[in-house]
């Protein structure tokens, strides 16, 4: 088997699921609670279905105590079989665990039990001990916000991960149509002269040569088209740091047909080099 497997593991409230989350995000394929018998059997079958991402497994102390126990000895035998395996061990101090449950209101899993949220804190640490033990990696996420344990759970995990280039997702629209639901930026082209009040170019659209030299002619274009370009090079990667998996961008015109189509394409070129781009014509493609 040729496949990589990172457990995440921790005391509740302590930032697995947003861990999880941003492993998915990364490619990882993940699996909350999964039960530690079935953990061999359900990466078979993810090798059978030609799965190459990695994978991640929430165990925590919803499991049976003897699955967690027995964790350990799990991992080793896989590693006899080529299974590349690590755990990843989240905690925060139990303030800030308790903190955060009262904030989000939920219930640990162990509370029945023990009478108390503090008490069932300290229960899960003995449950998970073994986990503890064992765990190759320890991230302390009470300091941190969302932010910062999204941006930090891949190098944990994945001490060589090389982060993939930022996405943007760059979407040509017509005001006429209405404003595109879930964007990060929208910016106005309606100001640039339009190419429909020129009987020759009305037939035509914004990726057709002709319209693109009379815009390319007409220096506010061009210096709107740089000041964008040079926005998105500056405050990108800061977005993407922040754990967002991309960014999309649409660029309005009254009909969607000229001026926001042209500069999508122009947009495009100018972030090539530095941002994995890919555009799309709203109207273009309602037509």
């Amino acid at each position: 088997m040729s496949l990589r497997l990172v457990v995440v593991s921790g005391r509740s409230g302590s930032g697995k699921s947003a861990a999880l989350g941003a492993l998915e995000d990364a490619g990882y394929t993940c699996i909350d609670n999964l039960p530690v018998g079935v953990l061999l059997p359900t990466l078979r079958l993810l090798e059978q279905r030609d799965q190459a991402q990695p994978v991640a497994v929430g165990i925590d102390a919803r499991g049976r105590a003897e699955d967690l126990a027995a964790l350990p000895n799990v991992l080793s035998g896989m590693a006899e079989l080529g299974i590349e395996s690590s755990i990843v061990w989240l905690d925060a101090n139990t303030s800030t665990l308790i903190n955060r449950f009262h904030a989000t209101r939920r219930r640990h899993p162990l509370l029945t039990a023990s009478g108390s949220l503090e008490k069932a804190l300290e229960a899960e640490l003995r449950l998970l001990d073994p986990i503890v033990q064992h765990a190759d990696r320890h991230m302390d996420t009470t300091r941190l916000s969302l932010h910062d344990l999204r941006a930090g759970i891949l190098q944990v995990a994945d001490p060589d991960h090389q982060p993939g280039r930022p996405e943007v997702h760059v979407l040509s629209f017509g005001f006429k149509h209405g404003v595109p639901d879930t964007i990060d930026f929208v910016f106005d082209a309606r100001f640039l002269p339009n190419p429909f009040w020129e009987p020759v170019l009305r037939p035509f659209n914004g990726t057709d040569p002709a319209v693109i030299e009379f815009l390319s002619a007409r220096p506010e274009s061009l210096e709107y088209l740089s000041d964008l370009g040079a926005l998105l090079l500056r405050w990108v990667p800061n977005i993407i740091a922040t754990g967002r998996p991309n960014v999309t961008v649409a660029i309005g015109c009254t009909g969607g047909q000229h001026r926001s189509v042209f500069l999508a394409e122009q947009l495009k070129t100018r972030l090539a080099d530095s941002f994995d781009v890919s555009v799309r014509h709203r109207e273009l493609s309602r037509d």
